[in-house]
């Protein structure tokens, strides 16, 4: 019953400020992994189109990471099921070698691979960051409880907390660079 929403988001070092880059509110009777592949698909579209897509487990998974290699794509997220708790990680263990087959059996070793590197929990460290994010819109921007009904209502109160969240951010960005900027005219 109700709706749930899918959010990304840039996360690249260099950027002077993260902006959310797509939103998707969809029944919340659906799993996250059917949500994979058209959340890419809305961000190629928009000319987001990421090289790596940083996921949780939910939207993880061999016939997603086939399908997003497929789109020049790489997945980075744990191997959903029991056997990703076992997975071997040592510190001589490398990730694999190219891209992710686009065959969903290969993709599943190529995953697991992955997953077993010495640098798989670096790489996949930088996911927290979508947490705080769904945390800001949620608590800042009231995101938990909405106070509409229906999905038209629904989707444009979503859409118009994330512009609002991406609006705060890239004036607190200029400002800290205008602050910058005065500070070093001043010196």
């Amino acid at each position: 019953k109700g709706y749930e929403t899918q959010v990304a988001e840039t996360c690249t070092e260099g950027n002077a400020v993260q902006l959310i880059t797509e939103v998707e509110v969809t029944p919340s009777c659906g799993s996250d992994a059917t949500q994979t592949i058209p959340v890419v698909n809305a961000l190629a579209e928009a000319g987001w189109k990421p090289k790596e897509l940083v996921a949780d487990t939910g939207f993880g998974g061999a016939s997603n990471a086939a399908a997003l290699s497929e789109r020049g794509v790489t997945l980075v997220a744990p191997v959903p099921g029991p056997t990703h708790s076992k997975l071997p990680r040592e510190e001589g263990n490398v990730g694999p070698e190219g891209p992710c087959p686009k065959e969903e059996k290969e993709a599943l070793a190529w995953l697991r691979q992955q997953e077993a590197a010495a640098d798989f929990p670096k790489r996949y460290a930088i996911r927290s960051g979508i947490e705080s994010t769904n945390a800001e819109l949620k608590h800042r921007h009231g995101m938990k409880k909405l106070r509409v009904r229906g999905e038209k209502r629904v989707k444009l109160s979503v859409y118009l907390k994330a512009a609002a969240c991406n609006l705060k951010r890239a004036l607190r960005a200029w400002l800290a660079r205008e602050q910058t900027a005065a500070g070093a005219a001043l010196a």
